[in-house]
């Protein structure tokens, strides 16, 4: 949770509730630019899973139509 916030620099767009215990980590964004400009494939390998968000967004609205 909180990946598109760490793209668009916006605060996240969602959020989460554990139902237990539960281990989390926390990535800045800065490091994470820094990645993507040290390791462009790490770019690359997200492209397909954002544009599966995409796509799922536009039949999600086209079915509430």
């Amino acid at each position: 949770f909180g990946e598109i916030g760490l793209i668009d620099g916006l605060p996240r767009s969602a959020g989460v509730s554990a139902m237990g215990p539960v281990e989390c980590y926390f990535l800045p964004r800065d490091a994470f630019l820094t990645a993507l400009a040290e390791n462009p494939e790490i770019a690359l390998g997200m492209l397909p899973a954002l544009a599966a968000m995409v796509r799922n967004a536009d039949q999600w609205v086209a079915q509430s139509i």
